[in-house]
C-alpha cells in the first residue's frame, strides 16, 4: 500500500511538472500599449496558446517591468486563470474607466513609457524566478532601440505560438497608437486565423 501511495505521489508530481513546463512555453506577451492620448490606457495582454488552462494560483508567474533598463523593477504576481486559446489582460488601475470594462487584473506597475522592458518570470520574480518571455531587452534603455514603443502599440505576430526569452524584431509590429487603436482581450494566432470560416461558406 505504501509503495502504491508513493507511486501515485510521483505520478502526480510528474504530471504537475509537465503542465508547468507546458505553461512556460504557451504563455506569452501578445500585446502592450503606451497610448499617446491617455497613459492610463496602458495594458499588457497575455495569451495562452496551449491546450490546458493556466491557473496562476497554482503556477507562480510574475509580470515584471525594468525601469529604463536600470536597477528599479516593478513587479506583480499574477492571480486568476487563463483558459486555453484565451487572453489575460493586465491593466492600469484606471483601465475600466478608459475602456468600459474591467481587465482580468489591475496593477500599478504599468508605468512603462516606451523604453522599459517587460518580462514574464516563472516560480518567482526577477531575482528568484526563471525568465519565460519578454518584450524588449533586459538591462537596456529602449530609447531609440528597435523595440521602443513610446506613444505606440506593440502586437505579437500571429505566427508566434510559443514564448521567447530573446526579443526578436520579426515577432512584433510596433506602430503609433491612441487608446482607440488598442484591442485588449483580442488575439488571433495563425492557428486560429487558418481555421476561420471562409466568406464562401456564407449565403446572403
Amino acid at each position: 500500500m505504501k509503495m502504491k501511495t508513493n507511486t501515485q505521489i510521483l505520478m502526480i508530481a510528474i504530471l504537475f511538472m509537465s503542465i508547468s513546463l507546458q505553461a512556460q512555453d504557451s504563455l506569452f506577451i501578445s500585446e502592450l500599449t503606451d497610448p499617446a492620448d491617455d497613459y492610463s490606457g496602458r495594458f499588457i495582454e497575455l495569451y495562452n496558446s496551449g491546450k490546458e488552462a493556466i491557473d496562476f494560483d497554482s503556477l507562480n508567474f510574475y509580470l515584471s517591468r525594468q525601469s529604463n533598463g536600470g536597477n528599479t523593477w516593478g513587479e506583480v504576481r499574477l492571480t486568476g486563470a487563463v483558459a486555453p486559446g484565451e487572453t489575460f489582460v493586465i491593466g492600469t488601475l484606471s483601465f475600466e474607466s478608459v475602456y468600459g470594462f474591467a481587465p482580468d487584473m489591475a496593477t500599478g506597475i504599468l508605468t512603462g513609457n516606451g523604453n522599459d522592458p517587460y518580462c514574464l518570470f516563472r516560480n518567482g520574480d526577477h531575482l528568484t524566478g526563471v525568465l519565460t518571455d519578454l518584450f524588449g531587452v533586459i538591462d537596456v534603455d529602449g530609447t531609440g532601440e528597435l523595440w521602443e514603443y513610446t506613444d505606440s502599440r506593440a502586437i505579437r505576430d500571429s505566427s508566434v505560438l510559443t514564448a521567447n526569452t530573446v526579443w526578436n524584431v520579426t515577432e512584433w509590429e510596433i506602430a503609433a497608437a491612441n487608446v482607440a487603436d488598442g484591442d485588449p482581450g483580442i488575439h488571433y494566432p495563425s492557428s486560429e486565423i487558418d481555421t476561420l470560416p471562409s466568406s464562401d461558406n456564407y449565403v446572403l
